[in-house]
Parts: C-alpha cells; sequence; structure tokens
C-alpha cells in the first residue's frame, strides 16, 4: 500500500499530536489550541519586563536615538506606512478585477511592491537590532514551543521544565524550534484544504457541520488545525452541494476549484451586463479571459481583423465584428 502523506496529516489532526525523534526518544508535539494564543501574549509581557530590568531598550527608545543620529528619520516611518498602505490597496483592488489577465498583472505590481516593503522592514529590523520587544518574541516562541513538548502519547507530562529547557544547548533549541515550525508548516491552510478533498475524507465531509459529533469536543477545546479542517470540509462540502456543473478533474484541487468558481462568477456578472449577443467586445480581454467569461461565444480579435485587411475596416467588417 502506498504511503500517502495527507491521510496521515488527517490521522494526526485526529490525535491531536504529532510525533517526533528527539535525541533517540520519541516526544510529541501537541496540536496548539485558541489558549495557547493567550499564553504567548503573557509569555511575551514576562519576557519584556526582563528585557527592560537587563537593561535592553524598547524600540520607541532605539528609533529615537537613531533620529538623533539621522540614521532614520519620521520621513524612512512615512514612507514605510504609506507603501505598507498602498500594497494593502493593491490587494483590495486585485479583488474588484473581473478579468484573469488584470489580475495576473495586478499581481505583479503587488509582488514588486511588497519586495520594496520587505527591503524597508529588513533596513528597520537591522538598525534596531536587539529590542526588548525582539527579545521578548524570541524567549516567548521558546516558551510556548516549550509547553507543546511531550513525553507521553497521551500529553499528560510536559517533557521540559523551565529550567531543564533553559539548560539545553542552543543546538537542541534550534532544533527543537525548528521541528516544531515543520509542524506547523505540515498543517498549512493549502494542506488541510487538500486533506478534505481526499477520498478517504468524503465519508467525513458531511459531518463537518458539527464539531462535537465530530470530535467529541466543545468547539473552544478544539486545536487550531481541527477547527481548519472543519471549516474547509464545511466550505467545500457546500460548493459540492450547490455547484454540479463542478469539473470532475478540478474536484481535488483547492486553488482550481476556487479559480473556477471566481471564473463562474465573472462569466454570470459578464452575461448580466452584456445579455445574450452572440458576440461581445471586451476592451483589455485576452482571448483567455474571452474563454473564461464566455466559452460559447465568438471570440473576434479586432487586431487580427485588421491585420487580416490591410489596416482598416469596412462598414460591413465592423457590423460584423460587433455581432450584427
Amino acid at each position: 500500500m502506498n504511503y500517502n502523506p495527507l491521510l496521515n496529516n488527517l490521522i494526526q489532526i485526529f490525535d491531536g499530536h504529532t510525533r517526533f525523534d528527539f535525541k533517540g526518544q520519541t516526544l510529541f508535539f501537541r496540536h496548539f489550541c485558541l489558549k495557547d494564543h493567550n499564553k504567548a501574549h503573557v509569555f511575551f509581557e514576562k519576557y519584556k519586563k526582563i528585557a527592560l530590568d537587563k537593561g535592553i531598550e524598547e524600540e520607541s527608545k532605539i528609533f529615537e536615538r537613531l533620529k538623533q543620529e539621522n540614521d532614520w528619520d519620521d520621513n524612512d516611518d512615512l514612507k514605510l506606512s504609506e507603501l505598507k498602505e498602498f500594497v494593502s490597496n493593491l490587494k483590495k483592488s486585485k479583488q474588484r478585477l473581473s478579468l484573469p489577465s488584470q489580475k495576473e498583472s495586478h499581481q505583479k505590481l503587488i509582488d514588486e511592491e511588497e519586495a520594496k516593503l520587505n527591503f524597508l522592514y529588513s533596513k528597520k529590523s537591522e538598525l534596531v537590532g536587539m529590542s526588548a520587544e525582539q527579545y521578548a518574541e524570541k524567549m516567548a516562541n521558546e516558551e510556548f514551543v516549550r509547553l507543546l513538548i511531550y513525553e507521553d502519547e497521551d500529553l499528560k507530562k510536559i517533557k521540559f521544565s523551565s529550567d531543564e529547557f533553559g539548560e539545553l544547548c542552543i543546538d537542541d533549541i534550534i532544533y527543537l524550534n525548528n521541528k516544531y515550525f515543520e509542524t506547523v508548516k505540515q498543517f498549512s491552510d493549502d494542506n488541510i484544504q487538500e486533506t478534505v478533498l481526499q477520498d478517504f475524507f468524503n465519508i467525513y465531509m458531511s459531518c463537518c457541520e458539527d464539531p462535537y459529533s465530530f470530535f467529541g469536543k466543545f468547539i473552544y477545546q478544539l486545536s487550531a488545525f481541527q477547527m481548519k479542517l472543519l471549516l474547509y470540509g464545511k466550505i467545500f462540502y457546500n460548493i459540492f452541494q450547490y455547484n454540479d456543473d463542478l469539473p470532475e478533474d478540478i474536484r481535488k484541487n483547492p486553488k482550481e476549484i476556487f479559480s473556477y468558481l471566481d471564473a463562474k462568477k465573472n462569466r454570470e456578472k459578464f452575461e448580466q451586463q452584456n445579455g445574450d449577443n452572440e458576440a461581445t467586445m471586451v476592451f483589455g480581454a485576452t482571448k483567455k479571459d474571452l474563454e473564461i467569461l464566455d466559452p460559447s461565444a465568438r471570440k473576434l480579435s479586432l487586431s487580427e481583423m485588421l491585420q487580416k485587411n490591410g489596416g482598416s475596416l469596412n462598414m460591413e467588417q465592423m457590423m460584423d465584428l460587433m455581432g450584427n
């Protein structure tokens, strides 16, 4: 029997933990839940106070000093803020576009501006160095990971006390942090979406409406991955219920499903705006766009018609182009 990593992911989500090896011992990462996020905030405040007590400066004071030394000024802050808002607005405007070619072009602009934004963030971080906030975030993350590591599969006994974890060498801490982030990546939204679309999940999909019947837990007791499993199971179940025309060859590909539904929505909008005309001109639309907007319609290219007729069109040809 072939190994299926997505089935293995599903079993781990059901169990609420992921096993891993550390120095020849099998340990378990408990999948985090909503309560854990609150603990992370408490840890951050705890370690920020420790940092301040050690004399590590807050970011605000570091920036005051950098501005006095002319290494950073208000214009840099303004530029970063404006670029961040610009990228946010670009993403919002992309959602309002109908033509796939326009969305593709728009995404290239988003990528370019995000690269500029990331460069500014990198420059700012390099100038700041280690701040009280950065120290607190680093230590809080390590404390967060420590509380998710268990000795037993029943998740009854945490492996490391705070003192024991503090005595680990830096390589061990890096290893444990990396294993944790590998686990989080393993259960990315994309992977969970693919998991619920597999044949082995079909029998569970209709049950995603009722968290307690599914997991035997109240919703606040569920791990983040269990909640996402139910969420995407419910989303795709509804999609299949109300979209009988969904092509069979894309039913296991979440990105293609969402693209198909987006195209279908745009096609319906296109038909409402243009009626039942046999041929409609859509300025700025490529052939690929037209295939998505209206697969059954005649696709007439003005540039091809002009080239075919020596650069000019008579009235009859223009009428034909317009579908009359």
